[in-house]
């Protein structure tokens, strides 16, 4: 297995364990670092001797999809027992597809870094955009509530902006965010405490700005009993 799958495998490794109910929501902050690192590494035609860059994003894709859908879609294929065998081929079939989304989803962000876009910008668009497809577009697989935005859940201080932008919005941002670490990664060192500076201060000012918002958010009661199906 290459570096670079073993990089694509990390994050959705990263991203998984950052899923609710784990207690280590703040992982989604760095999750795809490794991915983003990889795929940027393939913009160099001397790390892909063997295909064009577009296909290698497209298998880096395809190992990220493969192993972050697995993992979180483990539960399909626990009720065989008592379903039937034939539920593990529906989740392979239903890993197997979305893995192709995320595959084009790698495409995108090398073509888009080939073109000249900055890593930061062209992992927002690029993964963040195919996020977004995915979870609007794709009907009964479009498990809108797993995005990347997922872990962020359980944090309202992070997600009052879904309030104007949507869950996708906080993907992109956080998708953007990554990126951005990654590149301060391969900038010069004596950057990379600038750039790292200036991320905390950004989250620190969506914090803040959140608390805000729900200080002096108004409520008002509208039932005393809600039921809320799991």
């Amino acid at each position: 297995m290459t570096r670079a799958s073993l990089s694509s495998g990390a994050s959705a490794l990263l991203l998984a364990l950052s899923a609710p109910p784990s207690p280590l929501p703040l992982l989604v902050f760095v999750a795809l670092v490794p991915l983003a690192g990889a795929l940027d590494r393939l913009v160099d035609p001397a790390s892909t001797p063997h295909g064009t860059p577009e296909r290698e994003g497209l298998r880096l894709g395809a190992v990220f999809g493969t192993l972050y859908w697995g993992l979180t879609l483990v539960w399909i294929p626990q009720v065989a027992p008592r379903v039937g065998l034939w539920v593990v081929g529906g989740w392979a079939a239903v890993v197997l597809t979305l893995a192709g989304v995320t595959a084009f989803a790698g495409w995108s962000v090398v073509r888009l870094r080939r073109m000249g876009v900055p890593l930061a910008l062209a992992f927002g668009l690029g993964w963040g955009g195919i996020e977004f497809v995915r979870s609007a577009w794709l009907g009964p697989l479009s498990f809108p509530w797993m995005g990347v935005a997922l872990p962020l859940a359980g944090i309202p201080v992070l997600m009052q902006g879904a309030a104007w932008v949507g869950e996708a919005g906080i993907a992109v941002a956080l998708c953007t965010f990554n990126g951005w670490i990654a590149a301060s990664l391969r900038a010069p060192a004596r950057r990379r405490g600038r750039v790292w500076a200036a991320g905390v201060v950004v989250v620190a000012i969506v914090a803040a700005a959140g608390a805000l918002r729900i200080e002096r958010l108004e409520t008002e009661r509208v039932a005393r009993l809600l039921v809320l199906q799991p």
